[in-house]
């Protein structure tokens, strides 16, 4: 062995091990003599983790998360979430307990904006016991919105009840089963006018049953045609996928094993101009955000209007409503800039202030 090999090997055990462990092995391969190449210890693997955190959703939200002790998402949250809070249909497929409730039930948390006497989230189910669990799941996570109500409806119990409280505490966010849903919306007690969100859990129990099948549809079309329409299941056949598919318009498939139902949709390679156009879009929206809210701060006079111009390559878009966590990045997929690079961008661009 030349001095050379053995200054390398020296190098890169100090680099790995220990001082006194580098020491010890090279003067035991001195005095034995051996050409040998010391293995070095340990196995690296690099895994891919990501938080809650990295769907940049509401800070209450985040909250909720952490008090009710989750850490990691799982996959069809991972894969779900992104698209769900950017208002996305979603036509899930996962097993039971791998955490499709919360996909819909953060989703909506995040986009809802709620406002006294309107149902903004309506989400339905084929059993009492299922429909009583997820209206709990709602009120563990907005356990720190406390502007946000919701209500639970099923049969088996007096309608009056019901109707009492829709006159008196109209609900944000209801839960409930397609029977007594349908005869609230018939008796003029239930106003679906103003729904922004449609939630099908356990969908192909409701839609394979011709008489729920009906309920179900004429209580969508008590709805408005611009809305958020998600459907969940734990077994999704053929025949009822294109049955699903009529209530959607855009809608994005989406199984626990990161297949799609139809076809997949991956992220496209990686392209440095992509990913420099959303984060120079992000930075600008947000710094005339910043801009407006200062000038409304120092009482300066503001301009009323709701669209707000996009330079230099978006001058003829504008952007309604502004909201840097939910229009910003569906405005950019819009624009066919992928899903990572839109939150990675977004992601960048509040940590640094730009």
């Amino acid at each position: 062995m030349t001095d050379a090999d053995v200054d390398v090997n020296e190098e890169l055990l100090d680099y790995e091990d220990p001082e006194d462990e580098t020491t010890a092995a090279a003067e035991g391969a001195a005095e034995n003599g051996a050409a040998k190449t010391e293995k070095v210890k340990g196995n690296y693997v690099s895994i891919h983790s990501s938080g809650f955190r990295d769907f940049l959703l509401k800070p209450e939200i985040l909250r909720s998360i952490v008090d009710c002790g989750f850490e990691h998402p799982s996959e069809i949250q991972h894969e779900c979430i992104p698209q769900a809070v950017l208002g996305m249909d979603i036509l899930s497929q996962a097993k039971s307990g791998m955490g499709k409730t919360a996909v819909f039930v953060l989703a909506t948390l995040q986009q809802i904006e709620p406002v006294d006497g309107q149902v903004s989230v309506l989400v339905m189910c084929h059993t009492r016991e299922l429909a009583f669990q997820i209206s709990k799941e709602y009120e563990r996570f907005c356990k720190f919105q406390p502007n946000v109500k919701v209500g639970v409806f099923f049969g088996g119990l007096a309608i009056a009840k019901d109707e009492q409280v829709l006159k008196t505490n109209c609900p944000h966010i209801v839960v409930g089963t397609p029977g007594r849903i349908l005869a609230l919306v018939r008796s003029k007690k239930l106003n679906l006018k103003h729904l922004k969100h449609f939630v099908l859990d356990e969908c192909d129990k409701m839609l394979e049953q011709l008489d729920m099948r009906r309920d179900v549809q004429e209580i969508f079309r008590a709805t408005p045609h611009e809305k958020q329409v998600m459907m969940f299941s734990a077994t999704l056949s053929k025949e009822i996928r294109p049955v699903c598919k009529k209530f959607m318009q855009d809608v994005r498939y989406s199984t626990s094993n990161y297949r799609s139902l139809l076809a997949d949709q991956p992220f496209p390679p990686y392209s440095p101009s992509l990913f420099i156009f959303a984060l120079e879009f992000i930075t600008a929206v947000t710094h005339s955000l910043i801009t407006t809210h200062l000038r409304q701060l120092t009482g300066h006079n503001v301009s009323n209007s709701r669209h707000i111009k996009i330079s230099p390559s978006l001058s003829d878009s504008s952007l309604e409503s502004p909201s840097p966590l939910l229009s910003l990045p569906a405005t950019l997929y819009k624009y066919g800039i992928p899903l990572n690079y839109i939150f990675t961008a977004t992601a960048i661009s509040t940590a640094t202030g730009l």
